[in-house]
C-alpha cells in the first residue's frame, strides 16, 4: 500500500549530464573552453514535473588559470521559487595563464601573417 502510494503520486525528475556552450577566456593560452553540467536526478511529485525550472548561473567569462574539474558556475533547480537542488557546470581541460613570453610570440605572428 505504501508503495503503491509512493510511485503513484511521486517521479524521478533526471537531468543528465552534457555540453553547454563555449565560454570566452581572458589571459588564457587558449581564448575558449567547453563548458559541462553535472547531472542531477531528484524524487519529486508528479504534479510537479512540469514546473522545474533550472536557471544558469555562469559568468560572461572566465580568466585563467583554471585547471580541469574545476567548478566555474552552478545550475539551480527551482519549483514555484523553491530551491530543490543544484549542480555544477565545470571544464574538463587545463588553461594555463599567458605569459609574457607566449604573448610575444603571438603579437609578433600575428604582425607579421595577420
Amino acid at each position: 500500500m505504501l508503495l503503491d502510494f509512493g510511485f503513484s503520486g511521486y517521479c524521478l525528475f533526471e537531468d543528465l549530464e552534457c555540453e553547454l556552450e563555449v565560454a570566452p577566456v581572458k589571459f588564457g593560452k587558449n581564448t575558449e573552453c567547453m563548458l559541462y553540467k553535472s547531472s542531477f536526478a531528484r524524487v519529486i511529485k508528479k504534479s510537479d514535473i512540469k514546473k522545474v525550472e533550472a536557471i544558469y548561473v555562469i559568468p560572461d567569462f572566465l580568466v585563467a588559470p583554471i585547471t580541469s574539474g574545476g567548478e566555474v558556475g552552478e545550475v539551480v533547480y527551482k519549483i514555484d521559487g523553491a530551491v530543490i537542488g543544484k549542480a555544477s557546470v565545470f571544464i574538463t581541460e587545463d588553461i594555463e595563464r599567458l605569459d609574457f613570453i607566449s604573448l610575444y610570440f603571438t603579437f609578433i605572428k600575428c604582425a607579421l601573417w595577420g
